[in-house]
């Protein structure tokens, strides 16, 4: 036992011997050497590397397209671009240069009358007032109520007006009229043919006193003469009318003139009139619709009205 212990010491000692004289070297062994990065130098590269395939891309044969062709289309000259901005269709209107006819009015009346009164009660109807306000006479047209038409064969002048009586009512009392309702005449305007109505209760009108007829008296003294032209012109100057008789044709109309100080009143067979100082007035119904051949006074109140003598 205790020369085993001795031999261990023994070695132990060698040992340490030995290391005290060993010259131990730790070899190193050397980094591989990391190159320097230059930051600058590396984005000039890559940038160049880009030029050089941007380059190589615009003259390769196989680059692509570009999506907008820069090649003008064929024209035999170069087309201004328009910055406007487009304007919708409009058809054409009709020539203004035309008839255009319309519905006037529309009243409720009782057939036959005349003024304020009636010389006696017939049934009520529908009284159409048809005028021509284009520029061109009209050909002949229908004219509608409610489903009833008449005609108009001659059609109108321009600004001539014509009044048509439907006879008859409705119980509702509303009527609708058409002029041209056939669409016969070519108008400027075609959106101004219709009229709609509501008709009151009517109330009966009162009874006409009896007018009687004139009798015509001898032929005036003095001297009457004839007036060319469709009216027979007299003047009514203080205490005196010029001319003081006159001779008149059934085709002709009265025409009386105030020329005094104060008003007038002209009365002739059924017809009358009220004159201001300085106002005239026309009565349009022709002589031979109410008088016979004959010679008849003016009636000039205050003062002094002429005679007129129609021959038959």
């Amino acid at each position: 036992m205790f020369k085993k212990i001795s031999l261990l010491f023994l070695m132990a000692a060698i040992v340490l011997s030995a290391c005290g004289t060993m010259d131990v070297t730790i070899k190193q062994t050397p980094t591989p050497a990391i190159p320097t990065i230059d930051p600058t130098k590396i984005a000039l590269e890559i940038e160049a590397t880009s030029m050089s395939a941007f380059v190589t891309q615009q003259a390769a044969p196989s680059a692509l397209q570009p999506l907008f062709s820069e090649t003008p289309l064929a024209s035999a000259s170069p087309q201004p671009v328009s910055t406007k901005p487009s304007t919708p269709f409009v058809s054409t209107p009709p020539s203004s240069n035309s008839a255009d006819l319309i519905v006037e009015y529309l009243y409720l009346e009782m057939e036959g009358r005349h003024g304020g009164c009636v010389t006696g009660y017939t049934p009520y109807g529908i009284r159409v007032g048809v005028k021509n306000v284009g520029k061109v006479e009209s050909a002949a047209f229908a004219v509608d109520l409610n489903g009833s038409q008449q005609r108009v064969e001659g059609g109108l002048v321009p600004g001539q007006s014509i009044e048509l009586h439907f006879a008859g009512t409705v119980d509702s009392g509303q009527y609708q009229a058409y002029v041209d309702a056939a669409n016969e005449v070519a108008e400027s305007n075609e959106d101004n043919n219709t009229l709609s109505f509501q008709a009151p209760t009517p109330t009966p009108p009162p009874l006409c006193t009896p007018t009687p007829t004139p009798v015509p008296q001898l032929p005036a003294a003095g001297i009457c003469e004839g007036t060319e032209g469709k009216i027979v012109v007299v003047t009514i100057y203080p205490d005196i009318p010029d001319p003081r008789c006159a001779v008149i044709r059934p085709d002709q109309v009265l025409k009386v003139i105030n020329r005094t100080q104060g008003p007038l009143q002209v009365i002739l067979a059924t017809f009358q009139a009220d004159l201001a100082p300085g106002e005239e007035y026309t009565f349009s119904v022709p002589f031979g619709e109410y008088l016979v051949p004959g010679v008849y006074p003016v009636q000039v109140l205050p003062c002094c009205g002429p005679e007129l003598w129609l021959k038959p």
